[in-house]
């Protein structure tokens, strides 16, 4: 009992690390989709340092790209503007904290009386969160919703987690 309490008291759990999965899919029970021909992109919003940046030029290209054929192959035409359906983008990228270890100073018979840590590893987890609002034009509501979280590298552009998120998305988009 007193190994089991040391082995938890050193803390030696790794932090879950998450793979690309889709957070939630809504489509609408009223929205017309044999009806909708074409669409068009508003401004594509990312979450930076400086706060919500609107078309950020190295980003946006990338999600039109990738959300573009998905919607082209579901038999829609995008348009510049006043498309049937308005695709509306957030992205955020955010670092999440997560405790490694604590290091305990004793035998393995101490209680955490006896010492307090003596050391922590601790790291920074990268993620981010795309999500999409397909949005009737007409009716004012909301078509087609989705949001994907992944793990990102800090180092490593995320543009085939976007692309790979987009096609997951979209596979729960109705057909005509």
């Amino acid at each position: 009992m007193r190994a089991l309490a040391f082995l938890l008291l050193t803390g030696l759990a790794a932090a879950p690390v998450s793979a690309q999965k889709l957070k939630s899919v809504q489509t609408s029970k009223s929205a017309d989709y044999p009806s909708y021909k074409t669409f068009s992109f508003l401004p594509i919003k990312t979450m930076e340092s400086s706060g919500v940046v609107e078309d950020n030029p190295r980003i946006a290209p990338v999600v039109r790209d990738a959300i573009a054929p998905q919607l082209t192959a579901k038999g829609l035409k995008q348009v510049p503007s006043g498309g049937d359906l308005e695709i509306n983008v957030y992205l955020a990228r955010y670092s999440s904290p997560h405790l490694e270890a604590l290091t305990f100073i004793g035998p393995p018979d101490a209680t955490y009386a006896v010492g307090g840590p003596i050391s922590t590893t601790a790291r920074y987890n990268e993620e981010g969160t795309m999500v999409v609002n397909v949005i009737d034009v007409k009716a004012k509501k909301s078509a087609f919703f989705a949001m994907a979280t992944s793990t990102l590298k800090r180092d490593k552009p995320a543009y085939d987690k976007i692309k790979s998120a987009a096609e997951k998305m979209f596979k729960h988009y109705p057909s005509k």
